[in-house]
């Protein structure tokens, strides 16, 4: 039976009935462009892929509108998002091998939480998320790829991989650039960087596949 989205609220979305699929969790702003071209990304690699709007936005935020776009973000807040995620997972899995949860700095943190506890996914790729840091008690039950940039500005990254490399289940890397290295919008933004994530993510999840 194909996969329909009736009944969840999915922004953006690329199928071609492959076996496994990744969700892709934007960062506070949405699904923008940079969002877009990560899920195109990774369906050129061979998965479909599912962004789906799990704040609730109600709109699109801009770069530039930072305060609005957090604002808008702690409203709904992340044990909401996780609880939405899940609920997806639930929703998409019958229909693949495996189910991926891709996220980016917002959709990290969200990533790593419900990749603890018992997760419906199978794997999950976190990118420059900096909330980790509010949530190291959690471990991660299935593999789990952090990545960071070269420095955060509220905490030490090689402090924070140590502590989460203490999960048999984690895997840290430290990318050249900044946090918000592979949003095409910012001023933060790092090609050469954003070109690695998308090829270890898929390489990555290929591997669990």
């Amino acid at each position: 039976m194909p996969i329909t989205f009736a009944k969840v609220n999915i922004m953006y979305f690329r199928l071609r009935n492959n076996p496994s699929a990744v969700i892709v969790l934007s960062e506070i702003y949405g699904i923008t462009s940079s969002v877009r071209l990560s899920c195109d990304a990774l369906h050129n690699r061979g998965f479909d892929t599912i962004a789906p709007d799990y704040f609730m936005l109600p709109r699109t935020f801009a770069a530039t509108e930072q305060k609005a776009a957090h604002d808008a973000f702690l409203s709904f807040g992340f044990d909401n998002a996780a609880r939405y995620v899940r609920e997806l997972v639930d929703k998409v899995r019958p229909h693949y091998r495996k189910v991926f949860l891709a996220g980016f700095s917002a959709g990290a943190t969200t990533a790593w939480i419900c990749a603890a506890g018992e997760p419906r996914c199978d794997g999950i790729a976190a990118i420059y998320g900096s909330r980790i840091r509010d949530y190291t008690s959690l471990k991660p039950q299935i593999p789990s790829l952090v990545i960071f940039p070269e420095k955060e500005s509220s905490f030490d990254v090689n402090d924070m991989c140590r502590v989460i490399s203490s999960s048999p289940h984690v895997s840290t890397r430290i990318y050249e650039g900044p946090h918000g290295f592979a949003d095409k919008r910012s001023v933060c933004y790092h090609e050469g960087s954003c070109c690695r994530a998308h090829d270890e993510i898929s390489s990555f999840f290929i591997n669990i596949r």
